[in-house]
């Protein structure tokens, strides 16, 4: 009988260099997982958004049928002539148009968040939520520090630098060889049956060249998994950095929207409907000035998605959900 025992310590090294490759595997799945995270998100709020506009809409036909109420009594009245009350119906139609139009856009927003949930793309979807929600707190210093531990691409750069130091040592280990253990028994017809235990430790000639490549392959893999962990980190420093300041771009826009830029425009909107039933402009002011507010309506619905999917896109360059956010 005989047998090779490996040097104590070899196995263990083994096992967890296959522990530390397990650890870039689960990585990359961490890593899907805040794509398709980023990507439901992205979908929800285009399903808030589309409803947002298609309400819009639906409070632009409505303005468009006064115009034509107003319009049509007007010319009863003898105050215009009919062609406002053609140019109302004209308007009341294009709004009727743009709610269908709105209604669509809402189904194909709900049925891009089915596909993403795995479920059928026209199965009915009961969302709770809304696109406005309060400034969230953003400390670039902080989140920055908080992505550079997070990130699974930096956990896989974490791992497989691990796994290379392992490896290094373990072709270190190669330079000692292996036991031999051997036991014979021998029997002639006569005599008394006699045993051998034998111990030999082979050394095979020129055995340092494999170690000594193998020592090498480990050293400029580790070398070049730190340059590229020095580059993974700058990369996550700037979009972190970025992300952050897009948000706060948002946040602005937004503030000026709900504080200056829709009040401005719902009230000119009301001050020219009154100066047309006084009949001091015609219906081609109040249309602009509808057809205005419905844009600047449209408008802040999209920033309010905008800061949304900034804070979404946010979150993956962190590589963990924010404080303060509500996870719709």
């Amino acid at each position: 009988l005989r047998q090779t025992l490996e040097l104590p310590g070899r196995r263990a090294l083994r096992g967890r260099i296959a522990s530390l490759e397990s650890r870039a595997v689960l990585a990359d799945r961490d890593l899907l997982r805040l794509e398709i995270v980023f990507q439901v998100k992205e979908a929800f709020y285009g399903v808030l958004l589309a409803e947002e506009k298609r309400k819009y809409a639906a409070q632009d036909l409505e303005l468009a049928r006064d115009f034509l109420d107003k319009a049509s009594a007007k010319f009863e009245a003898g105050d215009v002539a009919r062609v406002e009350v053609v140019r109302a119906g004209v308007e009341a139609s294009k709004a009727a148009t743009a709610v269908k139009l709105a209604e669509t856009d809402t189904l194909l927003a709900k049925a891009r968040l089915n596909y993403l949930l795995g479920r059928a793309k026209m199965e009915p979807l009961e969302l709770r939520g809304e696109l406005a929600r309060p400034p969230l707190p953003i400390d670039p210093d902080d989140l920055v520090r908080r992505a550079v531990l997070a990130r699974p691409e930096a956990e896989r750069a974490r791992a497989g630098m691990a796994k290379e130091e392992k490896r290094k040592t373990e072709a270190a280990l190669s330079y000692l060889p292996d036991i031999d253990l051997g036991l014979s028994r021998h029997r002639i017809e006569g005599q008394a049956t006699t045993w051998d235990l034998t111990l030999s430790v082979p050394v095979p000639l020129f055995f340092w060249q494999p170690a000594r490549g193998r020592m090498a392959e480990a050293k400029a893999n580790l070398l070049a998994l730190r340059k590229r962990a020095e580059d993974l980190a700058n990369r996550i420093t700037l979009e972190v950095q970025e992300a952050g300041l897009n948000a706060r771009a948002a946040e602005e826009q937004i503030a000026l929207f709900q504080k200056d830029i829709l009040v401005r425009a719902e009230e000119s909107y009301e001050l020219i409907g009154f100066s047309f039933q006084e009949g001091e402009i015609g219906g081609i002011e109040l249309i602009d000035a509808r057809r205005t507010l419905l844009e600047l309506r449209k408008a802040y619905a999209d920033a309010l998605y905008g800061y949304r999917i900034t804070l979404a896109a946010l979150e993956r360059s962190v590589g963990e959900p924010l404080e303060g956010d509500d996870h719709d």
